[in-house]
């Protein structure tokens, strides 16, 4: 079961990153994703970066997993980065599992007010059908 979508905003161009919480541990097996899509998979301490052209190259060289936090770092967001980022975690050997999910609005400073609250509302949105 999900915990709450913890929310974060950020400006068109700037970086964020969508804390795991955690520290790495070798039997950790870390999932990220966006929008249902795998983008991230880290187990024990290698990670994959998945900019596979079967999906689009939305992410391509932007993205970047901490591996002391297991953490997804988003370099040089776009406002088309907005929208749900789940992060799966299980600890093999052991059964631990667990779902953060992550709601992340990237709005340009030079949009006005109206396409701003447009934006934040969409992935209001997406983030209830997600839950629901």
């Amino acid at each position: 079961v999900p915990d709450e979508i913890k929310r974060k905003s950020v400006n068109k161009g700037e970086s964020v990153t969508l804390s795991t919480g955690e520290k790495t541990h070798p039997n950790n097996v870390i999932a990220w994703y966006f929008n249902d899509t795998l983008i991230a998979e880290i187990t024990g301490y290698q990670s994959k970066i998945w900019t596979d052209d079967r999906y689009d190259e939305r992410f391509r060289n932007r993205l970047e997993v901490d591996y002391l936090t297991e953490s997804l770092i988003i370099r040089n967001t776009r406002i088309t980065d907005s929208g749900l980022y789940h992060l799966h975690m299980s600890r093999r050997f052991i059964r631990i599992s667990f779902i953060r999910s992550f709601s992340l609005t990237v709005t340009d400073p030079g949009l006005s007010s109206f396409a701003k609250f447009g934006i934040c509302f969409g992935v209001l949105i997406a983030a209830i059908l997600a839950v629901a």
